[in-house]
């Protein structure tokens, strides 16, 4: 075979035929991985080691080396079934309780901003700070259109 079918093994396909091979004492030949590639393409990694243990711990339906068919029903059903629990697993850590109660609160709040013709705070500056940064003292400030300003005392720059 040419090296440019090589190329398109993926490395862990190439390793499970290899495995296969010698675990059930039968010649591996590029013409079998490349086989095998072809199906398998970009496979599930832990099914495919999962698949490669049910085949050398007996546990499948053959005691010969399988074929590219009985390989693939075996890897089908694994990878299906972690494929689901991958699924259930990010779903679960994506269902949130919506906290009614705390949406009520916080929404009459900003109702209550907004009639009063004020704006909802966005940012943690509603009033001037002034603190300490590397021996300068410094205030931050805020204006009308929410941008904020900070003036550094006797700091070189500021001196004209």
């Amino acid at each position: 075979m040419s090296n440019s079918t090589e190329v398109n093994v993926h490395a862990q396909v190439r390793a499970f035929v290899t495995m296969l091979c010698e675990g059930f004492n039968v010649p591996s030949s590029e013409t079998k991985i490349q086989a095998f590639a072809d199906k398998l393409k970009h496979p599930h990694v832990p099914a495919l080691t999962e698949t490669y243990n049910i085949f050398t711990d007996g546990r499948a339906s053959t005691n010969k080396m399988p074929t590219i068919a009985e390989v693939m029903e075996v890897y089908k059903g694994i990878e299906k079934r972690y494929t689901s629990e991958e699924v259930q697993k990010i779903t679960h850590e994506n269902i949130q309780e919506v906290d009614y109660e705390k949406s009520k609160a916080m929404f009459s709040h900003l109702k209550e901003t907004v009639i009063k013709g004020g704006k909802p705070t966005n940012s943690i500056i509603d009033k001037p700070v002034t603190d300490w940064q590397n021996g300068y003292q410094f205030t931050i400030n805020r204006d009308e259109s929410g941008r904020d300003y900070v003036h550094y005392y006797n700091h070189p720059r500021n001196e004209e």
